[in-house]
């Protein structure tokens, strides 16, 4: 069965798997981030079509990761697509 972007729900899966790895392996892991990877939690929420307090209820409940960061809350784009990605599968699997 393919989804909307033509990847095998298998691929996504692997998808997923590798960035967990990744994800968990934070000392081995060198990144450069510049502005287009840092979301705000304001943007997040009409990017994704849903209330900032949505946003802080998945938060809390850990569907997603954010950071704080000078008072902000902050989201990072490679972090949050892993996050939807496995919601998604735990949705509609």
């Amino acid at each position: 069965m393919k989804n909307k972007l033509f990847l095998s729900q298998d691929f996504l899966r692997d998808m997923i798997e590798q960035l967990q790895v990744f994800v968990n392996s934070p000392e081995k892991i060198l990144l450069r981030f510049n502005e287009d990877e840092i979301i705000m939690e304001e943007d997040l929420a009409v990017m994704l079509g849903v209330n900032v307090r949505t946003i802080r209820n998945y938060r809390k409940e850990n569907e997603i990761k954010a950071l704080h960061f000078c008072g902000r809350v902050i989201y990072l784009r490679t972090f949050l697509y892993l996050d939807l990605l496995t919601r998604y599968y735990r949705l509609y699997d």
